[in-house]
């Protein structure tokens, strides 16, 4: 290299910065605080908050059908235990003797009507047979009178009731406890430790009846 002419030689720039910075993109400081040329980050990853709304804009649609399916099922669910309730309430009345009674416009059964028996001279063993008949019916009429009718003791026993005052002890009751987070059974048992009766005044407490005064 010493015999090559040094006027031929490429002179050495890689130390020379004097205009590099103005001529080359490589030596162009970037201004960070111009947001126009501030660096691209591609590769970054999106908003948490972004892929939430985005996931919401595509199954938005099918969560709102769920959840009125949902709501659906839900409310036939409580209208069958509300049948159900009133189902038992009928039949555990029926069981305790609870059946409603007669229309007032019905009359009571009654013993069938005897033609009169014209009376006839007899001799004394006619009369006899008749002082007989007499003494041995007497008894039994008398065992009619005493023994109450089928249809009085259930009425007087199931209509009865519940005033006001025990009403709102009641719901002061269902209340109290249901925010106590006690289930319906408990509930009933308690009531029926403070024989407090229905507000229908038949049968007895059960656990969809508390349910449904609680639903009101």
């Amino acid at each position: 290299m010493k015999e090559y002419p040094s006027k031929y030689r490429v002179p050495d720039h890689r130390y020379d910065r004097s205009n590099r910075q103005f001529e080359h993109p490589q030596y162009i400081s970037h201004d960070r605080q111009n947001p126009n040329q501030r660096k691209k980050f591609t590769n970054r990853r999106n908003d948490p908050a972004e892929l939430l709304n985005e996931l919401f804009k595509k199954t938005g649609p099918e969560l709102k059908s769920r959840l009125g399916e949902i709501s659906a099922s839900q409310k036939r669910l409580a209208d069958a235990e509300e049948r159900k309730a009133a189902a038992l309430e009928k039949i555990a009345a029926y069981f305790q003797g609870a059946a409603p009674a007669d229309p007032p416009g019905a009359e009571p059964d009654s013993e069938p009507e005897t033609a009169p028996v014209p009376e006839l001279e007899s001799g004394p063993e006619q009369k006899n047979g008749n002082l007989s008949g007499e003494q041995s019916s007497a008894p039994v009429q008398n065992i009619e009178k005493t023994v109450p009718a089928p249809d009085s003791t259930p009425d007087s026993r199931t209509i009865n009731k519940a005033t006001d005052a025990q009403r709102a002890m009641a719901l002061k009751i269902i209340k109290k406890m249901h925010k106590e987070n006690a289930t319906y059974n408990q509930i009933a048992l308690r009531l029926e430790k403070e024989n407090l009766p229905t507000f229908s005044g038949r049968g007895r407490w059960h656990a969809q009846t508390i349910h449904r005064l609680l639903k009101k």
